[in-house]
C-alpha cells in the first residue's frame, strides 16, 4: 500500500498545499479531505492519479481547508457522470453534518442535470462513531476525536497482520481514542510549529499541538511510525530539516515529515537477517524501484553466465521497467518480490502465470537471481522459501499460488550451476528434462538446459 501525501499544511498555507492524502492498493484510491479548493486537480494530476480513479473519499470535517477540495471532486465525478464519461459509482463518506453540508452546497451550486446524480451515482454515506467499512480491500474504522471545535472524525484502517494506519485528523490526541491510537504501525498526526517556536505561532491557542508534543505522544504509545503534517508554511525550505531534529529528541521511531506530493510505501515487507549478519528487506517490487532494478538486473547479468541476457541486453527504458512492474503489481496471477538492502536491489524472485490459456493455467514458472555478494549469505534460499518452495519456511508463496490457481511451478536451469540445482531440489524440485545446447555462450561453446518442476 501507497501514501501519497497531496498537502501539508494548515488553514492559511501559501507556500504549500493544505492537507490531505491519498492511499493506494493496485489501481484503488482512497482520499482523505481535499484542501481548500480546486488545487485538490492539479495536486491529483502532479501526484500521477488520475482524479477519474479515486473513488472512495473521507472527509474529515467540515473547515474550509478541507471540505472545498471535495466539492471540485464532486462536480468532476457529476458532470462526466452526466456526459456519459464516468463509468463506476463513487462514494463518499463522513459524519452526519458534513454529508448535510456537502449535499446542500453540490444541490445549490451543480446544475439540476448534474446533482441528479447525487445518491444514485455518487453516494454521500453517513458514518457513526465507531462504525466500520471495507475500503481497499482492508477494515477501516471511522472514530470521533472529539474536538473541541468542529465535529470531527479520524479513521484506523487495518493493514494486515496486525498491523494498523491511524488518522487522527488535524488535531492532537484525545485519550479517548486510545484503543485507535496504541501501537499503530503508522500514526498520521498534525504538528502545527516546532515546540521551540510555540511563542510565535502560539498552536495552543488554536486547538494544536507541536513537533515535540505528537513525538512525546507517539513514543508514549508505542507508535512504530509517525508522520506529521497540517504545519505552518513560514519555514517550509527548511520544515524537513528542524522537525526531524526536534521530533527525534522525543521520538525514537520513524519519523516522517513529508513535502507535498511525497510517496512513501507502508508494506514495510520482511526485515530478515543473514547468516553472515547482514540485514535485507524482502517486499514486491513498486514501479518506483525501475531504476534500481534496472541496475541489479545488469549487474547480475554481468557477474554470470546463468543469466540469460547479457548485460548490454538489458536495455528496456525507465517507463517501460515501470511498466512492467506496474502490470506485475496489478495481477494476481503474479509475483515480483526483491531483497532489498536500503535502496538497492540485491536479489529477486518471480512467480508468473505460464499462460492464461484454459489448458496450462494451472502452470506457473519460477526465476530467482542474487547479486554475486550475497549468494553464500543465505539469501538464496530465503529467496526461494518466500516463493513457496520450502514447506518449513514458505507459506506465503505457498498461499500466493495457492490462490492464483496454480497447481505446479516450474523452472529451467543452466546444466553447470551446481549452487542453484542443490537450492530447487532441496526446495523440492525434481528434474524432469534436459534441452541439449540450450545455451550458447559469446565464446560458442554451449550449455544444457536442465527443466525442473515442483507440484504444490
Amino acid at each position: 500500500m501507497k501514501l501519497t501525501i497531496l498537502g501539508t499544511g494548515n488553514a492559511a498555507v501559501t507556500e504549500c498545499y493544505n492537507t490531505c492524502f491519498v492511499l493506494s492498493e493496485k489501481d484503488d484510491y482512497f482520499l482523505v479531505d481535499g484542501g481548500g479548493g480546486n488545487g485538490i486537480l492539479h495536486q491529483l494530476k502532479h501526484a500521477g492519479i488520475d482524479w477519474k480513479q479515486v473513488r472512495t473519499i473521507f472527509v474529515t470535517h467540515k473547515h474550509l481547508d478541507h471540505i472545498m477540495g471535495i466539492l471540485w471532486m464532486i462536480r468532476m465525478v457529476c458532470q462526466n457522470i452526466s456526459r456519459g464519461q464516468y463509468e463506476e459509482d463513487a462514494v463518499i463518506y463522513a459524519h452526519e453534518e458534513v454529508i448535510g453540508l456537502l449535499k446542500g452546497m453540490a444541490e445549490n451550486l451543480l446544475q439540476k442535470k448534474e446533482a441528479a446524480f447525487l445518491d444514485k451515482r455518487l453516494h454521500l454515506v453517513t458514518v457513526e462513531d465507531g462504525e466500520s467499512k471495507e475500503i481497499l480491500g482492508k477494515k477501516v474504522t471511522f472514530f470521533d476525536i472529539h474536538s473541541t471545535k468542529a465535529k470531527q472524525f479520524g479513521f484506523s484502517m487495518e493493514l494486515g497482520d496486525g498491523k494498523k494506519l491511524t488518522c487522527c485528523g488535524d488535531e492532537p490526541y484525545n485519550e479517548e481514542n486510545e484503543s485507535y491510537v496504541k501501537d499503530s504501525t503508522w500514526l498520521l498526526h498534525e504538528a502545527f510549529c516546532l515546540y521551540g517556536q510555540a511563542d510565535i505561532f502560539k498552536p495552543y491557542e488554536k486547538h494544536h499541538s507541536t513537533v515535540k508534543d505528537a513525538c512525546e505522544l507517539a513514543e508514549r504509545l508505542g507508535v512504530k511510525n509517525l508522520l506529521l503534517y497540517h504545519t505552518e508554511d513560514k519555514n517550509i525550505a527548511w520544515r524537513k530539516e528542524l522537525y526531524l531534529e526536534e521530533g527525534r529528541k522525543y521520538y525514537s521511531g520513524n519519523l516522517y515529515v513529508p513535502d507535498d506530493l511525497e510517496q512513501l510505501k507502508l508494506d514495510e515487507g520482511e526485515k530478515i537477517q543473514l547468516r553472515d549478519g547482514r540485514e535485507v528487506v524482502l517486499r514486491e517490487a513498486e514501479p518506483e524501484d525501475a531504476e534500481s532494478m534496472i541496475a541489479y538486473l545488469r549487474q547480475t547479468a554481468a557477474e554470470t553466465h546463468f543469466m540469460v541476457r547479457l548485460p548490454e541486453e538489458v536495455d528496456f527504458t525507465l517507463e517501460e521497467e515501470e511498466r512492467i512492474l506496474r502490470n506485475i503489481r496489478k495481477s494476481d496471477k503474479d509475483l515480483m518480490l526483491a531483497a532489498f538492502d536500503g535502496d538497492r536491489v540485491v536479489g529477486n524472485v518471480g512467480v508468473h502465470i505460464f499462460h492464461d490459456r484454459t489448458k496450462v493455467r494451472h502452470r506457473s514458472s519460477l526465476g530467482i537471481a542474487i547479486i554475486q555478494e550475497y549468494c553464500s549469505s543465505g539469501l538464496g534460499t530465503m529467496l526461494a522459501e518466500e516463493c513457496g518452495l520450502n514447506p518449513f519456511l514458505m507459506e506465503r508463496g505457498i498461499d500466493f499460488a495457492k490462490k492464483a490457481g496454480f497447481e505446479q511451478l516450474e523452472l529451467g536451469v543452466f546444466a553447470d550451476n551446481d549452487r542453484a540445482l542443490r537450492l530447487y531440489k532441496k526446495m523440492g524440485f525434481e528434474e524432469i528434462g534436459r534441452i541439449p545446447r540450450a545455451f550458447r555462450l559469446p565464446d560458442g561453446s554451449c550449455i544444457d538446459e536442465i527443466t525442473m518442476v515442483k507440484m504444490l
